[in-house]
């Protein structure tokens, strides 16, 4: 037996059928969004004047910070997919990105 999986997203901003999902970063924090092509238009039109005048980032470490639930969670997927990781301190941020990227 067949089946097929459809995913419709919704707008977060007004309900209706959204076209994608927007990433957007600000202050070291990275944000999605799901927004139709009207507010995709919106929210670039609002922050062109910002991006026009800002450089991009590049290079050098980045600072992940911790999904929401908890470390323990990220330690224990680690383990499951053959990471090495510490039962305390820091979880690496090739760890904390392949865990955020899992889905």
């Amino acid at each position: 037996m067949a089946s097929k999986t459809i995913v419709v997203l919704t707008d977060d901003l007004d309900g209706g059928e959204a076209e994608r999902t927007v990433t957007f970063g600000l202050d070291g924090a990275q944000y999605e969004i799901e927004l139709n092509r009207s507010n995709i238009e919106k929210l670039s039109g609002v922050l062109e004047p910002f991006i026009s005048a800002a450089r991009k980032a590049t290079g050098g470490s980045q600072r992940v910070s911790a999904p929401s639930g908890n470390l323990g969670d990220v330690r224990l997927w680690a383990r499951a997919q053959g990471f090495q990781v510490s039962d305390r301190g820091r979880v690496s941020a090739k760890i904390m990105n392949a865990y955020e990227q899992r889905n």
